[in-house]
């Protein structure tokens, strides 16, 4: 089950560690700071505000994974691409079993239910991936030292 993510500081809590512990390596920039930062965002919004949007997967009851839409990733340059698949994480041990597609076909389909036609990320290694679901590349260039895809979805 996919779902918004509860407002429960457990789970972002993990959501955090997971999200440093993977991106510690290839982007040092995202330390444990910048994703409470990110998180304490989507606690904030007003409810009459769409983005950003966490999404939380949930398997028998336990957390797997979550994946945000957001109107701004953090890339400069880059206000022709709006909105965003972001923070995209799926625990290590329940990679390989298509959760992160299911993660992302959530996503996916609440763009399209607040009425988003055409979606956007960026990835460091997985655009291979992506590509296989439909993703088409729009830019490879740098982002705080480190090679990224950029790519885009049509939501029609």
């Amino acid at each position: 089950m996919v779902k918004e993510l509860p407002n429960d500081p457990g789970l972002i809590e993990q959501l955090v560690a997971w999200q440093v512990d993977e991106y510690v390596t290839t982007i040092p920039s995202y330390d444990r700071d910048s994703w409470v930062t990110f998180y304490r965002e989507w606690i904030d919004r007003g409810a009459d505000q769409s983005l950003p949007l966490v999404l939380a997967g949930f398997d028998d009851g336990e957390f797997f994974g979550s994946v945000a839409i957001v109107a701004d990733d953090d890339l400069p340059d880059a206000a022709q691409w709006t909105p965003w698949i972001a923070s995209m994480i799926v625990r290590p041990d329940f990679r390989g079993q298509g959760r992160g597609q299911h993660l992302l076909d959530a996503a996916l389909q609440r763009g399209r239910d607040i009425g988003i036609t055409k979606i956007h990320l960026w990835t460091e290694h997985r655009e291979a991936w992506y590509s296989r679901l439909g993703w088409a590349i729009e830019e490879e260039r740098e982002f705080r030292g480190v090679p990224i895809t950029v790519m885009s979805f049509e939501l029609n």
